[in-house]
């Protein structure tokens, strides 16, 4: 098998467990399960662009936790950019409520070297915490 291949079915694999995963560990637990080692690297040799362009096809009609789809979107391109030997970057900011004041709005995104792999946060968001890829060897920045 190519991989590619196996990064498709690594991809679909992952995807269908992200919602499991959400409802069974803490954020930092979860953050932390998903941020690979930086030892074990098996799409070194695969663009950034195309492990992109994988997850964002994969995900391209959620079934699963439509409402945090840049969550999902951002724990699987972080994870998969991390196995790929890429200093990616998890950003997690929150925004606060347009129509019910108890509830908070978050939003998750995706950048490798500064830039946006997945599409940022609109503006009126305060940035909460950033994971950086064990590439950079530093797990938590605030």
């Amino acid at each position: 098998m190519t991989r590619i291949l196996i990064l498709k079915i690594h991809t679909r694999l992952l995807i269908w467990l992200i919602p499991l995963l959400v409802r069974c560990m803490s954020f930092h637990t979860l953050v932390h399960f998903l941020t690979p080692s930086g030892r074990y690297c098996p799409y070194r040799k695969v663009p950034s662009e195309t492990i992109a362009r994988v997850i964002q096809q994969a995900l391209s009609n959620p079934h699963w936790m439509k409402r945090r789809a840049c969550l999902r979107l951002g724990l699987t391109t972080g994870y998969f950019l991390g196995l790929g030997g890429y200093p990616a970057v998890l950003h997690f900011a929150l925004a606060p409520p347009n129509i019910n004041p108890k509830r908070l709005h978050g939003h998750c995104w995706v950048t490798l070297n500064d830039v946006p792999v997945t599409a940022p946060p609109e503006k009126g968001v305060a940035m909460k915490t950033i994971f950086t890829s064990p590439v950079d060897r530093k797990l938590w920045q605030r």
